[in-house]
């Protein structure tokens, strides 16, 4: 059964509900079985992108597909790089948008709790850009005009 990503922005402004940790396995299956069929060029998933309440999203972060909950930007660095940017929820627009170089965030796990992460570059752009969706921001309302 094929899955759809949420368009609708009413839908996608609407903020993530944290995940209890004792639940965070049970999103995490869900997120999966929600985006198993649309992974083909696809670089991450937020959990309000695939209908569902939850503060989850998936990332392919060094070629894995890897699943981050409750997670929150603890750290930007002062470089920033301006690049363009799709989105699936957006289909066929790129956007100019500005993000942070490198960023250190807090997630958590059901078995270690709550741990930190540094991502670079790119990863650190689709790690930005899913935080953004758990929180109600699409790309088109940061994106740089000039």
């Amino acid at each position: 059964m094929k899955r759809r990503v949420v368009k609708n922005k009413k839908a996608l402004a609407q903020k993530a509900i944290i995940v209890p940790r004792n639940k965070i396995g049970v999103a995490f299956t869900r997120l999966l079985t929600k985006t198993i069929h649309q992974r083909k060029g696809a670089v991450g998933f937020a959990g309000n992108q695939v209908g569902m309440t939850e503060h989850v999203f998936t990332a392919l972060i060094k070629g894995k597909w890897q699943f981050y909950a409750n997670a929150k930007i603890i750290h930007k660095s002062d470089e920033k790089v301006t690049l363009g940017e799709g989105c699936l929820s957006i289909p066929n627009k790129v956007f100019k948008i500005t993000r942070y170089n490198h960023i250190t965030i807090e997630h958590e796990t059901k078995e270690a709790g709550v741990i930190t992460a540094d991502f670079f570059g790119y990863e650190a752009r689709i790690i930005q850009h899913e935080i953004d969706h758990l929180n109600g921001i699409l790309i088109e309302e940061l994106h740089d005009n000039g």
